[in-house]
Protein backbone atom coordinates (compact mmCIF):
# COMPACT_ATOMS: atom_id res chain seq x y z
CA UNK A 1 0.00 0.00 0.00
CA UNK A 2 3.28 2.13 1.25
CA UNK A 3 4.23 1.64 -2.67
CA UNK A 4 0.91 2.26 -4.53
CA UNK A 5 1.05 5.92 -2.33
CA UNK A 6 4.12 6.76 -3.68
CA UNK A 7 3.25 5.78 -7.07
CA UNK A 8 0.19 8.22 -7.04
CA UNK A 9 1.92 11.03 -5.77
CA UNK A 10 4.77 10.41 -8.58
CA UNK A 11 1.87 10.60 -10.88
CA UNK A 12 0.38 13.70 -9.28
CA UNK A 13 3.77 15.29 -9.30
CA UNK A 14 4.27 14.68 -13.07
CA UNK A 15 1.19 15.45 -14.26
CA UNK A 16 1.72 19.04 -12.09
CA UNK A 17 5.06 19.44 -13.41
CA UNK A 18 3.43 19.16 -17.06
CA UNK A 19 0.56 21.56 -16.26
CA UNK A 20 3.40 24.00 -15.51
CA UNK A 21 5.26 23.06 -18.81
CA UNK A 22 2.71 24.67 -20.47
CA UNK A 23 1.93 27.25 -18.03
CA UNK A 24 5.32 28.56 -18.59
CA UNK A 25 4.61 28.70 -22.57
CA UNK A 26 2.10 30.66 -22.17
CA UNK A 27 3.10 32.93 -19.98
CA UNK A 28 6.50 33.68 -22.22
CA UNK A 29 3.95 34.08 -24.63
CA UNK A 30 2.33 36.59 -22.90
CA UNK A 31 5.34 38.61 -22.00
CA UNK A 32 6.48 38.71 -25.37
CA UNK A 33 3.13 39.57 -26.74
CA UNK A 34 2.98 42.72 -23.85
CA UNK A 35 6.28 43.59 -25.14
CA UNK A 36 4.99 43.94 -28.54
CA UNK A 37 2.11 46.29 -27.36
CA UNK A 38 4.44 48.58 -25.89
CA UNK A 39 5.46 49.07 -29.63
CA UNK A 40 2.58 48.99 -31.63
CA UNK A 41 -1.54 49.25 -31.34
CA UNK A 42 -1.50 46.54 -34.02
CA UNK A 43 0.46 44.08 -32.98
CA UNK A 44 -0.34 41.16 -35.49
CA UNK A 45 -0.15 38.24 -32.90
CA UNK A 46 -2.11 34.89 -33.25
CA UNK A 47 -4.29 35.76 -29.93
CA UNK A 48 -6.52 38.45 -31.57
CA UNK A 49 -9.77 37.73 -33.62
CA UNK A 50 -11.75 40.24 -33.64
CA UNK A 51 -12.63 42.68 -30.90
CA UNK A 52 -13.96 39.87 -28.78
CA UNK A 53 -10.97 37.80 -28.28
CA UNK A 54 -8.38 41.06 -28.49
CA UNK A 55 -5.14 40.48 -26.59
CA UNK A 56 -4.14 43.87 -27.69
CA UNK A 57 -6.82 45.44 -26.14
CA UNK A 58 -6.41 43.67 -22.62
CA UNK A 59 -2.62 44.45 -22.98
CA UNK A 60 -3.49 48.17 -23.20
CA UNK A 61 -6.01 48.18 -20.50
CA UNK A 62 -4.53 49.22 -17.13
CA UNK A 63 -5.32 45.70 -15.93
CA UNK A 64 -2.59 44.09 -17.72
CA UNK A 65 -0.16 45.95 -15.71
CA UNK A 66 0.80 46.53 -11.93
CA UNK A 67 1.36 49.76 -10.44
CA UNK A 68 5.31 49.34 -10.95
CA UNK A 69 4.94 48.35 -14.39
CA UNK A 70 5.05 44.64 -13.93
CA UNK A 71 2.94 42.72 -16.95
CA UNK A 72 0.34 40.25 -15.75
CA UNK A 73 2.22 37.39 -17.71
CA UNK A 74 5.13 38.14 -15.28
CA UNK A 75 3.00 36.73 -12.34
CA UNK A 76 1.68 33.83 -14.37
CA UNK A 77 5.94 32.79 -15.01
CA UNK A 78 6.58 33.41 -11.26
CA UNK A 79 3.97 31.32 -10.07
CA UNK A 80 4.22 28.31 -12.36
CA UNK A 81 8.00 28.02 -12.10
CA UNK A 82 7.45 28.39 -8.25
CA UNK A 83 5.04 25.60 -8.55
CA UNK A 84 7.73 23.67 -10.51
CA UNK A 85 10.30 24.08 -8.25
CA UNK A 86 8.11 22.52 -5.10
CA UNK A 87 7.39 19.67 -7.27
CA UNK A 88 10.58 18.71 -8.75
CA UNK A 89 11.50 18.73 -4.95
CA UNK A 90 8.80 16.63 -3.73
CA UNK A 91 9.83 14.57 -6.52
CA UNK A 92 13.70 14.17 -6.22
CA UNK A 93 13.97 14.61 -2.43
CA UNK A 94 11.97 12.77 0.42
CA UNK A 95 12.29 15.40 2.93
CA UNK A 96 10.53 17.85 0.74
CA UNK A 97 7.70 15.37 0.11
CA UNK A 98 5.38 16.73 2.38
CA UNK A 99 6.20 20.67 2.10
CA UNK A 100 5.54 19.63 -1.65
CA UNK A 101 2.25 17.96 -1.20
CA UNK A 102 1.19 20.51 0.95
CA UNK A 103 2.17 23.71 -0.61
CA UNK A 104 0.63 22.28 -3.94
CA UNK A 105 -3.00 22.32 -2.70
CA UNK A 106 -2.53 26.19 -1.43
CA UNK A 107 -1.22 26.86 -4.72
CA UNK A 108 -3.72 25.54 -6.88
CA UNK A 109 -6.31 27.24 -4.74
CA UNK A 110 -4.22 30.46 -5.72
CA UNK A 111 -4.05 30.08 -9.10
CA UNK A 112 -8.03 29.64 -9.58
CA UNK A 113 -8.83 31.71 -7.38
CA UNK A 114 -6.56 34.52 -9.22
CA UNK A 115 -7.83 33.90 -12.65
CA UNK A 116 -11.37 33.86 -12.05
CA UNK A 117 -11.02 37.21 -10.31
CA UNK A 118 -8.93 38.53 -13.32
CA UNK A 119 -11.67 36.60 -15.99
CA UNK A 120 -14.38 38.44 -14.20
CA UNK A 121 -12.22 42.36 -14.76
CA UNK A 122 -11.73 40.97 -18.50
CA UNK A 123 -14.80 39.94 -19.56
CA UNK A 124 -17.09 42.65 -16.87
CA UNK A 125 -14.88 46.06 -17.22
CA UNK A 126 -13.33 45.41 -20.47
CA UNK A 127 -15.99 43.47 -22.79
CA UNK A 128 -13.14 41.22 -24.44
CA UNK A 129 -11.36 37.59 -23.58
CA UNK A 130 -7.22 37.79 -23.93
CA UNK A 131 -6.94 34.27 -25.76
CA UNK A 132 -3.39 33.53 -23.72
CA UNK A 133 -5.15 34.38 -20.41
CA UNK A 134 -7.97 32.22 -21.01
CA UNK A 135 -5.10 29.40 -21.63
CA UNK A 136 -3.42 29.92 -18.66
CA UNK A 137 -6.70 29.95 -16.18
CA UNK A 138 -7.52 27.28 -18.05
CA UNK A 139 -4.29 25.26 -16.75
CA UNK A 140 -5.00 26.76 -13.39
CA UNK A 141 -8.77 24.97 -13.27
CA UNK A 142 -6.86 21.66 -14.77
CA UNK A 143 -4.51 22.02 -11.65
CA UNK A 144 -7.90 21.66 -9.83
CA UNK A 145 -9.06 19.20 -11.48
CA UNK A 146 -6.11 17.23 -10.74
CA UNK A 147 -6.16 18.52 -7.32
CA UNK A 148 -9.15 17.17 -6.52
CA UNK A 149 -8.35 13.21 -7.78
CA UNK A 150 -5.33 13.73 -5.45
CA UNK A 151 -6.98 15.40 -2.87
CA UNK A 152 -6.11 12.53 0.25
CA UNK A 153 -2.97 13.08 -0.30
CA UNK A 154 -2.72 16.49 -0.79
CA UNK A 155 -5.24 17.22 2.17
CA UNK A 156 -2.65 15.10 4.92
CA UNK A 157 0.23 17.24 4.33
CA UNK A 158 -1.19 20.34 4.41
CA UNK A 159 0.03 21.85 7.79
CA UNK A 160 0.81 24.90 8.71
CA UNK A 161 4.73 24.40 9.12
CA UNK A 162 4.25 22.84 5.04
CA UNK A 163 2.80 25.59 3.91
CA UNK A 164 4.82 27.79 5.67
CA UNK A 165 7.71 26.58 4.40
CA UNK A 166 6.71 26.21 1.04
CA UNK A 167 5.65 30.28 0.91
CA UNK A 168 9.61 30.68 1.74
CA UNK A 169 10.36 28.80 -1.30
CA UNK A 170 7.83 30.02 -3.62
CA UNK A 171 8.19 33.62 -2.72
CA UNK A 172 11.85 32.69 -3.35
CA UNK A 173 11.61 31.76 -7.10
CA UNK A 174 8.85 34.23 -7.92
CA UNK A 175 11.31 37.23 -6.61
CA UNK A 176 14.21 35.60 -8.34
CA UNK A 177 12.23 35.82 -11.49
CA UNK A 178 11.02 39.48 -11.32
CA UNK A 179 14.86 40.44 -10.55
CA UNK A 180 15.84 38.68 -13.49
CA UNK A 181 13.44 40.58 -15.27
CA UNK A 182 13.88 44.10 -14.36
CA UNK A 183 16.46 44.15 -17.67
CA UNK A 184 14.24 43.74 -19.81
CA UNK A 185 10.88 45.57 -18.61
CA UNK A 186 9.56 47.70 -21.84
CA UNK A 187 11.08 51.00 -22.31
CA UNK A 188 9.76 54.11 -24.03
CA UNK A 189 8.94 52.70 -27.85
CA UNK A 190 12.06 53.48 -30.01
CA UNK A 191 10.29 53.45 -32.80
CA UNK A 192 7.42 56.40 -31.78
CA UNK A 193 10.72 58.48 -30.71
CA UNK A 194 11.70 57.56 -33.98
CA UNK A 195 8.23 58.74 -35.92
CA UNK A 196 8.17 61.70 -33.61
CA UNK A 197 11.96 63.23 -34.91
CA UNK A 198 11.12 62.50 -38.38
CA UNK A 199 8.06 64.46 -38.30
CA UNK A 200 9.79 67.30 -36.35
CA UNK A 201 11.96 67.42 -39.56
CA UNK A 202 9.80 67.39 -42.42
CA UNK A 203 6.16 67.31 -41.02
CA UNK A 204 3.55 70.09 -41.60
CA UNK A 205 3.83 72.59 -38.31
CA UNK A 206 0.52 72.98 -37.99
CA UNK A 207 -0.42 69.11 -37.85
CA UNK A 208 2.68 68.31 -35.63
CA UNK A 209 1.07 70.93 -32.99
CA UNK A 210 -2.02 69.65 -33.18
CA UNK A 211 -2.19 65.79 -33.65
CA UNK A 212 -0.52 63.04 -32.18
CA UNK A 213 1.97 61.74 -34.39
CA UNK A 214 0.91 57.53 -34.02
CA UNK A 215 -1.51 56.90 -36.16
CA UNK A 216 -4.12 53.14 -35.68
CA UNK A 217 -6.37 51.96 -38.31
CA UNK A 218 -8.51 51.30 -35.21
CA UNK A 219 -10.80 53.93 -35.17
CA UNK A 220 -11.00 53.99 -39.02
CA UNK A 221 -13.26 51.15 -38.88
CA UNK A 222 -16.97 51.25 -39.44
CA UNK A 223 -17.71 48.06 -38.29
CA UNK A 224 -16.63 45.49 -35.22
CA UNK A 225 -17.67 42.05 -34.12
CA UNK A 226 -20.56 43.62 -32.01
CA UNK A 227 -22.09 46.27 -34.25
CA UNK A 228 -21.91 49.02 -37.16
CA UNK A 229 -19.97 52.54 -35.92
CA UNK A 230 -22.48 54.36 -37.58
CA UNK A 231 -20.84 57.05 -40.01
CA UNK A 232 -21.30 59.44 -43.06
CA UNK A 233 -19.77 60.81 -45.50
CA UNK A 234 -18.13 59.63 -48.77
CA UNK A 235 -16.56 56.00 -49.20
CA UNK A 236 -13.31 57.30 -50.32
CA UNK A 237 -12.80 60.38 -48.53
CA UNK A 238 -9.52 62.54 -48.29
CA UNK A 239 -10.22 63.35 -44.51
CA UNK A 240 -11.58 60.77 -41.89
CA UNK A 241 -12.71 61.99 -38.56
CA UNK A 242 -13.46 59.66 -35.74
CA UNK A 243 -15.47 61.04 -32.90
CA UNK A 244 -15.73 59.96 -29.14
CA UNK A 245 -19.15 61.33 -28.36
CA UNK A 246 -20.92 61.57 -25.17
CA UNK A 247 -24.59 63.24 -26.13
CA UNK A 248 -25.22 65.45 -23.36
CA UNK A 249 -21.78 67.23 -23.56
CA UNK A 250 -22.02 70.87 -24.60
CA UNK A 251 -18.43 70.97 -26.16
CA UNK A 252 -19.51 67.91 -28.67
CA UNK A 253 -22.89 69.93 -29.66
CA UNK A 254 -20.14 72.63 -30.56
CA UNK A 255 -17.97 70.17 -32.39
CA UNK A 256 -20.93 68.14 -34.06
CA UNK A 257 -21.86 71.97 -35.48
CA UNK A 258 -18.76 72.42 -36.64
CA UNK A 259 -18.44 68.93 -38.57
CA UNK A 260 -21.46 69.52 -40.21
CA UNK A 261 -20.10 72.97 -41.20
CA UNK A 262 -16.99 71.57 -42.49
CA UNK A 263 -18.95 68.32 -44.46
CA UNK A 264 -21.62 70.81 -46.14
CA UNK A 265 -18.59 72.37 -47.30
CA UNK A 266 -16.52 69.55 -48.72
CA UNK A 267 -19.03 67.17 -49.30
CA UNK A 268 -16.91 64.67 -51.51
CA UNK A 269 -14.23 64.41 -49.48
CA UNK A 270 -14.82 63.90 -45.76
CA UNK A 271 -16.23 60.80 -43.88
CA UNK A 272 -17.25 61.44 -40.26
CA UNK A 273 -17.02 57.70 -37.52
CA UNK A 274 -18.81 57.80 -34.59
CA UNK A 275 -17.92 56.49 -31.57
CA UNK A 276 -19.68 56.24 -28.23
CA UNK A 277 -17.59 58.01 -24.94
CA UNK A 278 -20.44 58.32 -22.51
CA UNK A 279 -19.34 60.60 -19.41
CA UNK A 280 -22.01 58.27 -17.29
CA UNK A 281 -20.47 55.57 -15.08
CA UNK A 282 -23.90 53.44 -15.58
CA UNK A 283 -21.94 52.14 -18.78
CA UNK A 284 -18.45 54.00 -18.15
CA UNK A 285 -16.53 52.78 -15.27
CA UNK A 286 -13.35 54.11 -16.40
CA UNK A 287 -14.71 57.92 -15.41
CA UNK A 288 -13.88 58.76 -11.56
CA UNK A 289 -17.28 60.68 -11.32
CA UNK A 290 -20.84 60.70 -13.51
CA UNK A 291 -20.87 63.99 -15.31
CA UNK A 292 -24.24 63.16 -16.90
CA UNK A 293 -26.79 61.33 -15.55
CA UNK A 294 -28.27 59.57 -18.67
CA UNK A 295 -25.86 59.50 -21.04
CA UNK A 296 -25.43 56.26 -21.06
CA UNK A 297 -29.59 55.56 -21.86
CA UNK A 298 -29.07 58.25 -24.89
CA UNK A 299 -25.93 55.89 -26.05
CA UNK A 300 -28.30 53.05 -25.88
CA UNK A 301 -31.46 54.71 -27.19
CA UNK A 302 -29.09 55.96 -30.39
CA UNK A 303 -28.25 52.46 -31.43
CA UNK A 304 -31.87 51.25 -30.82
CA UNK A 305 -32.72 54.17 -33.66
CA UNK A 306 -29.67 53.24 -35.76
CA UNK A 307 -31.45 49.86 -36.22
CA UNK A 308 -33.95 51.55 -37.91
CA UNK A 309 -31.93 54.05 -39.90
CA UNK A 310 -32.49 57.09 -37.83
CA UNK A 311 -29.18 57.20 -35.76
CA UNK A 312 -28.01 60.76 -37.52
CA UNK A 313 -31.40 62.32 -37.27
CA UNK A 314 -30.92 61.41 -33.05
CA UNK A 315 -27.54 62.65 -32.74
CA UNK A 316 -28.31 66.08 -34.39
CA UNK A 317 -31.30 66.32 -32.33
CA UNK A 318 -29.98 65.84 -29.07
CA UNK A 319 -26.92 67.36 -29.97
CA UNK A 320 -29.03 70.89 -31.26
CA UNK A 321 -30.70 71.19 -28.40
CA UNK A 322 -29.77 72.85 -24.77
CA UNK A 323 -29.76 70.12 -22.43
CA UNK A 324 -30.66 70.88 -18.45
CA UNK A 325 -29.18 69.01 -15.98
CA UNK A 326 -30.41 66.08 -14.44
CA UNK A 327 -31.97 62.86 -16.04
CA UNK A 328 -33.01 63.28 -19.97
CA UNK A 329 -34.66 59.90 -20.43
CA UNK A 330 -37.95 61.19 -20.93
CA UNK A 331 -36.13 63.15 -24.00
CA UNK A 332 -34.39 60.53 -25.43
CA UNK A 333 -38.14 58.41 -25.80
CA UNK A 334 -40.12 61.03 -26.88
CA UNK A 335 -37.39 61.06 -29.68
CA UNK A 336 -38.11 57.74 -30.28
CA UNK A 337 -41.81 57.38 -29.68
CA UNK A 338 -42.35 60.62 -32.38
CA UNK A 339 -39.91 58.31 -34.86
CA UNK A 340 -42.27 55.63 -34.42
CA UNK A 341 -41.20 53.44 -31.80
CA UNK A 342 -43.93 52.08 -29.76
CA UNK A 343 -43.35 52.30 -25.72
CA UNK A 344 -42.69 48.53 -26.27
CA UNK A 345 -40.24 48.29 -28.79
CA UNK A 346 -38.39 51.13 -26.60
CA UNK A 347 -38.33 48.78 -23.45
CA UNK A 348 -37.09 45.59 -25.27
CA UNK A 349 -34.14 47.70 -27.29
CA UNK A 350 -33.08 49.10 -23.82
CA UNK A 351 -32.82 45.78 -22.23
CA UNK A 352 -30.96 44.24 -25.06
CA UNK A 353 -27.26 43.54 -24.06
CA UNK A 354 -25.67 43.87 -27.62
CA UNK A 355 -26.12 47.32 -27.23
CA UNK A 356 -24.47 48.10 -24.34
CA UNK A 357 -21.72 45.65 -25.11
CA UNK A 358 -20.81 47.70 -28.35
CA UNK A 359 -20.54 50.94 -26.33
CA UNK A 360 -18.52 49.49 -23.75
CA UNK A 361 -16.37 48.40 -26.53
CA UNK A 362 -16.09 51.74 -27.86
CA UNK A 363 -15.33 53.30 -24.58
CA UNK A 364 -12.16 50.27 -24.37
CA UNK A 365 -10.85 51.72 -26.86
CA UNK A 366 -11.04 55.43 -26.47
CA UNK A 367 -9.17 54.56 -23.04
CA UNK A 368 -6.80 52.56 -25.08
CA UNK A 369 -6.30 55.38 -27.27
CA UNK A 370 -6.11 58.29 -24.38
CA UNK A 371 -9.39 59.72 -24.07
CA UNK A 372 -10.51 61.02 -21.05
CA UNK A 373 -12.83 63.50 -21.88
CA UNK A 374 -15.60 64.71 -24.67
CA UNK A 375 -14.89 65.49 -27.64
CA UNK A 376 -12.17 62.65 -28.72
CA UNK A 377 -11.33 63.36 -32.06
CA UNK A 378 -9.51 61.86 -34.41
CA UNK A 379 -8.28 62.96 -37.86
CA UNK A 380 -7.19 59.61 -40.00
CA UNK A 381 -6.21 57.71 -37.34
CA UNK A 382 -4.57 60.70 -35.49
CA UNK A 383 -5.39 61.82 -32.06
CA UNK A 384 -6.23 65.89 -32.24
CA UNK A 385 -4.40 66.77 -29.15
CA UNK A 386 -6.87 67.86 -26.35
CA UNK A 387 -4.82 71.07 -25.34
CA UNK A 388 -5.15 71.72 -29.16
CA UNK A 389 -8.56 71.10 -29.91
CA UNK A 390 -9.94 74.08 -30.95
CA UNK A 391 -12.89 75.02 -33.40
CA UNK A 392 -10.31 77.05 -35.12
CA UNK A 393 -7.33 74.57 -34.68
CA UNK A 394 -9.85 71.91 -36.42
CA UNK A 395 -11.03 74.09 -39.04
CA UNK A 396 -7.10 74.66 -40.11
CA UNK A 397 -6.27 71.03 -39.64
CA UNK A 398 -9.21 70.04 -42.06
CA UNK A 399 -8.23 72.56 -44.58
CA UNK A 400 -4.62 71.85 -44.36
CA UNK A 401 -5.12 67.52 -45.39
CA UNK A 402 -7.37 68.61 -47.99
CA UNK A 403 -4.77 70.82 -49.55
CA UNK A 404 -2.24 68.37 -49.58
CA UNK A 405 -4.65 66.13 -51.70
CA UNK A 406 -3.54 66.02 -55.52
CA UNK A 407 -6.07 67.51 -58.02
CA UNK A 408 -8.16 64.90 -59.52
Amino acid sequence: MAAKGKLSERHLFMAGLCLCALGIILSFYSLAHHHAAKESLDTGFACNIGSTFSCDRVARSPLSEDLLGHPAGLYGLGYFFAVTVLLLLGLRSPSHRAIALGSYGFMILTGVGVSAYMAFLSVYFLNTICLTCAGLYSICFLQLILGGVYFKPLKKEWTIPHLQKGAIIATSVVAMIFLIYQPFKPKPSQYLENLKAIEAKSGDPLLQETLEPQKTLNVLATETDLGPNYHKGADDAVVVITEFIDFECPHCNDFNNLITEVMAAYPEKIKVIFRNFPMDQTCNERIQRSLHESACKGAVMARCLGERGKFWEFNDYVQGIFFKFGDQTQTYIDFAEKNGLTKEEITACQQERKHLAKIKEDIELGFALGVKGTPGIFIGGQRFKPEALSPSNFKKVVETLLAKDPPQ
